[in-house]
């Protein structure tokens, strides 16, 4: 009896957690949860977000990189106003040479285009030259002797920027895309690319495609085909960025270089020359991808090489776990082409 009083007594001083102090723990602990995976989900987005932004960046540099090795293979390259603009060749007026560069379709605008020499036949095809010349006739068979000899020819090349996406098959705001005209569709039969007329026969790359007649020596516009025509890469920013965003980001103006009262660099594609003291001298609605192009045209003393400045910005917008705008920095190259303008030799 008496070890069941002492039992009952000691029973009676062991006491739990009372049901509000249980409720009280358990939300204690969730708002520890809750902050812990707020904090893991932030640090997972932030890490996403770093990795596309890196991943954009090289991806611009790689894109910047392979365009400029090429400028420095051009032997000539058109500024934005011989691009966009009427050219004047001896006092005549003549159309611009986005005239004569395929429809591209709608929100897409021609950066930069130049003229590169290519080994015929070309590394990327099958085709060989032809084996003889006597199955041609007239003019053909000059034409063949001389690939036959010199096995190259003048491929024109642009560089084209693009807005549209019409079936959603593209995540970023612009892209960028090649262009090539080649001189042959089939070298071995000696047929030409339609739409291309060579800037060395009857013809000068400032001029092009009028012949020293000046009379458009183009039969018909080029056309586009998925071998000529081809992204070089997504994710380029939008050309008119500045109108819809709200980053503040730096303008880039081309190098205020000037000779005999002319600026030696001009933008590609055109912007309006500046006018009194100014010397913002910079493209028109191209704020992502564009290029300074030195001018062939400004009566320079002494031959000189084209050089090109070119400017290309990426936004990660698009990219996994990426919804707004990420603007990345303005990278830039400079690219020396081998063209030489008004070359001297000497005696």
């Amino acid at each position: 009896m008496l070890f069941n009083k002492r039992f009952k007594k000691r029973t009676k001083n062991i006491s739990g957690f009372s049901l509000t102090e249980i409720l009280i723990g358990l939300a204690i602990s969730s708002m520890l949860m809750a902050t812990l995976m707020y904090i893991m989900v932030d640090l997972m987005s932030n890490s996403q977000n770093d990795q596309a932004r890196n991943a954009t960046n090289e991806e611009m540099k790689q894109s910047l990189n392979y365009m400029a090795q090429e400028l420095r293979e051009a032997t000539y390259v058109y500024t934005g106003e011989e691009l966009e603009q009427s050219r004047v060749i001896q006092n005549t007026t003549i159309q611009p040479v986005k005239n004569f560069l395929p429809n591209f379709g709608a929100n897409t605008r021609p950066i930069v285009a130049f003229w590169k020499v290519e080994s015929v036949p070309y590394s990327d095809t099958s085709a060989t030259l032809p084996n003889s010349c006597t199955s041609f006739t007239g003019s053909k068979v000059d034409e063949c002797s001389a690939v036959r000899i010199e096995q190259r020819a003048y491929t024109l090349v642009v560089y084209i920027q693009s807005t549209n996406n019409t079936n959603n098959n593209w995540k970023g705001d612009s892209r960028i895309f090649r262009y090539q005209l080649r001189k042959y569709s089939n070298p071995t039969n000696l047929t030409q690319e339609t739409g291309y007329v060579d800037p060395m026969i009857n013809s000068t790359f400032q001029q092009w495609p009028y012949n020293l007649n000046l009379v458009s020596a183009q039969a018909s516009l080029p056309t586009t085909t998925n071998s000529n025509l081809i992204p070089l890469t997504d994710f380029a920013a939008s050309p008119t960025f500045a109108n819809s965003s709200t980053t503040t980001l730096d303008d880039h103006n081309c190098p205020t270089t000037q000779e005999n009262g002319q600026f030696l660099y001009k933008p590609s594609p055109y912007g309006v020359t500046p006018t009194g003291g100014s010397t913002n001298y910079k493209p028109t609605n191209a704020k992502s991808f564009f290029a300074c192009v030195r001018d062939a045209s400004v009566n320079s003393a002494q031959g000189f090489n084209q050089d090109v400045f070119l400017y290309l910005r990426g936004n990660t917008k698009g990219k996994p776990s990426v919804e707004k705008d990420e603007m990345l920095g303005m990278l830039q190259v400079q690219a020396i082409s081998r063209g030489v303008v008004r070359k001297t030799v000497a005696d």
